[in-house]
């Protein structure tokens, strides 16, 4: 039919189909990227984000935060609308930093509380925190009637969802890692990491199952003590040979995917999207591993030959 939203164009049915799956894939995408955040997620670099949003307000009068971003081992990204022509010189966000890490030392405490929806947007729009409204750039659903609050006496307030520490002593100093001004977006991004992240991060979610590799004369079973189906190797293949070492990763991943307890009604392993994200981060790992053995021996050892007699056994003792 005819669609006048999109200047008269004719689109037949295979275009909606395609426009649909589009829109599947961005969701899917869109899910994949929160569980990573999720994962990354640690309460100390998250109480950082509005200990610095605080400092920004003072310094800058930055009320809106557009974006956070946790990027793992301490580090994260806060991004605040800034419509100012001019990015900020290079004192303002020292004096930034300073403020931030004075509000650390000082160890105050950081309130999580829940509030009714209507009673908090009126309380803090007429009394707001540091200039600060209990809303960002970030929506919340009309249908929620309770918010959960964090809130940093007379330096931030906001709706929150995870958890934090009790006071801002526990993050550690936040150091600078870089700037970055968007002109054609009216938005500046502070880059930044905590020093004792890895020492006071409490947050199961944060932290990175462990693998347990099994053994080269282990049978092909899961967890549970089920098979796994793994087609036995070619017994004429040896550990110089390539094709040996890509059916040893093959077969490491199938025995990792038998880790998973979902089933369908045929006895398949249904698996979630947060299964797919961590299945493709280990072997992602594995491969990655195996290329920097290869590198490795190759430049100890300077020759092919050194590549076919010890990469393979190399690679299997530390991989697999």
């Amino acid at each position: 039919g005819i669609n006048a939203e999109y200047g008269g164009r004719y689109f037949s049915p295979k275009d909606y189909i395609s426009m649909s799956d589009q829109a599947e894939n961005q969701a899917r995408h869109a899910e994949l990227a929160r569980l990573k955040q999720q994962k990354l997620r640690s309460p100390e670099v998250a109480a950082a984000l509005h200990v610095l949003k605080g400092a920004l307000v003072k310094v800058l009068n930055t009320t809106l935060t557009k974006t956070t971003k946790f990027e793992g081992k301490g580090k994260g990204r806060i991004v605040v609308e800034y419509t100012q022509q001019v990015p900020p010189p290079k004192e303002q966000i020292t004096r930034i930093y300073e403020l931030a890490n004075e509000k650390v030392r000082e160890n105050v405490p950081i309130t999580i509380f829940t509030m009714d929806r209507k009673e908090a947007e009126e309380k803090y729009r007429s009394n707001p925190v540091n200039s600060t409204f209990i809303y960002d750039k970030f929506s919340v659903p009309e249908n929620v009637t309770e918010l959960r609050l964090l809130l940093i006496e007379d330096w931030n307030i906001n709706c929150v969802s995870g958890d934090y520490p009790t006071s801002t002593g526990a993050i550690g100093s936040i150091v600078n890692l870089g700037v970055n001004y968007r002109q054609s977006k009216q938005e500046l991004e502070l880059y930044f990491q905590i020093k004792n992240e890895e020492v006071s991060n409490t947050n199961p979610a944060t932290k990175k199952k462990k693998i347990v590799p099994s053994k080269p004369e282990s049978q092909n079973t899961s967890e549970a003590g089920k098979e796994i189906l793994v087609q036995p190797r070619n017994e004429n293949l040896n550990l110089d040979n390539v094709q040996f070492l890509s059916q040893k990763l093959v077969e490491k991943f199938v025995l990792d995917l038998g880790k998973f307890k979902s089933e369908d009604s045929q006895g398949r392993v249904v698996l979630s999207v947060e299964d797919q994200l961590f299945l493709e981060k280990r072997l992602k790992e594995n491969v990655l591993q195996a290329l920097t053995q290869v590198k490795n021996v190759s430049y100890a050892r300077g020759s092919k030959t050194a590549l076919k007699e010890t990469v393979a056994q190399t690679v299997l003792s530390n991989i697999f």
